[in-house]
């Protein structure tokens, strides 16, 4: 069960402590878990886009983007340490662009649920 607990410990990933020895706070945290959740939800606008219909956003959508999101912030994060010590634009752009590459994870667990987009 630890280990569990420690993916979900952002402050412990490997590294960080060593960079920022003082934690991340929450409002950060926050604005980085936004922001891959807004980036899994424009890569539903983009899809629609590109197929030349109409996007209709969904509540249903969105909360499975939040779950989704809340599932894989700790491993995008992760990934995204190294730019700890770039302005805020590309720190958010990173986890935003992270998030635009979910589409076959978000579409698959959406296909599973049913709430998929029966009109075509």
């Amino acid at each position: 069960m630890d280990g569990l607990f420690g993916y979900f410990n952002l402050s412990a990933q490997a590294g960080i402590q060593a960079v920022y020895p003082q934690p991340i706070s929450l409002t950060w945290q926050l604005a980085l878990y936004g922001a891959l959740v807004v980036g899994i939800l424009a890569n539903g606008v983009f899809a629609a886009a590109r197929s030349s219909r109409r996007y209709r956003f969904q509540w249903s959508r969105f909360v499975v983007c939040a779950i989704i999101g809340l599932v894989i912030f700790p491993a995008v994060y992760e990934g995204a340490q190294s730019n700890l010590g770039q302005p805020t634009l590309i720190q958010l752009a990173a986890v935003f662009a992270s998030g635009l590459g979910y589409e076959s994870l978000f579409s698959g667990f959406a296909g599973l649920i049913g709430v998929t987009d029966k009109k075509k």
